[in-house]
């Protein structure tokens, strides 16, 4: 067995790789898609719909009647983890000593783990945008209150799941829509803050996605994502350019 071979079986490489892609785990992914633990590649689930899932029955009951039976009128789905892999190739090292060979080895998963990473997330974004559309749906000029309007589209989310007070709603801005959301004058003039020492005083807070979530219906979860992906254009030397995800 070659040394590449036992070193790429040492269980402390397999610790660190394992570990690399832990920590390289995209926020906004997780945010949007939270990762399900299955246990098979393939198998059936149930599909829920908020009549059957979330119906409230009558409970009281007479003494030795029948209590009422939740019913779930459903039908199976498939999932299927279709697999994905990355290689990293590592060429002529069999004449290095094993500490720089491990070394190459580790450089190797950091970067293996940080492209999935990336890659899932914008897979995950992508999918996003196509479901809901890009989110032109509303302007935020100065007449414009953007809190009003996401309390809107809230209220639209947890009335459609019907899920009640365990609906747990997130809120995901865009860059160039969180640029736009903290600076638009409405949303600035609920930042004022001051020591109690009257008008002089007074200060403006900056906008955070922590303070932003108190403003809106249920305090929900707000985060921003700024994935950034270069993408090929049409240009005679054949360069690339970095696009916002938004």
């Amino acid at each position: 067995m070659s040394r590449l071979t036992d070193i790429s079986a040492s269980p402390t490489l397999r610790e660190f790789a394992q570990g690399a892609a832990q920590s390289s785990i995209m926020p906004v992914a997780d945010f949007l898609a939270p990762t399900v633990e299955v246990a098979t590649s393939t198998g059936r689930f149930k599909v829920y719909t908020e009549k059957h899932r979330f119906h409230i029955p009558d409970t009281l009951r007479s003494l030795g009647g029948r209590a009422a039976e939740l019913r779930f009128d459903v039908s199976d789905s498939t999932f299927n983890c279709e697999p994905h892999a990355l290689d990293y190739p590592v060429d002529n090292l069999e004449q290095l000593e094993a500490e720089g060979l491990e070394n190459m080895l580790r450089e190797g998963a950091v970067a293996v783990a940080e492209v999935a990473a990336l890659a899932h997330e914008k897979g995950v974004i992508d999918a996003a945008l196509a479901a809901v559309g890009a989110g032109t749906a509303k302007t935020w000029n100065d007449a414009a209150d953007p809190i009003s309007d996401v309390d809107d589209a809230i209220l639209s989310v947890i009335k459609a799941t019907k899920y009640g007070s365990l609906m747990g709603v997130g809120i995901l801005f865009g860059a160039a829509a969180w640029k736009i959301f903290k600076n638009q004058s409405k949303v600035r003039g609920r930042f004022v803050v001051g020591n109690g020492g009257g008008k002089a005083s007074l200060g403006l807070a900056v906008p955070t996605e922590d303070s932003a979530s108190q403003m809106f219906i249920g305090t929900p979860e707000v985060r921003t994502s700024y994935m950034i992906y270069a993408v090929a254009v049409s240009t005679p030397n054949g360069s690339t350019v970095s696009k916002p995800l938004s």
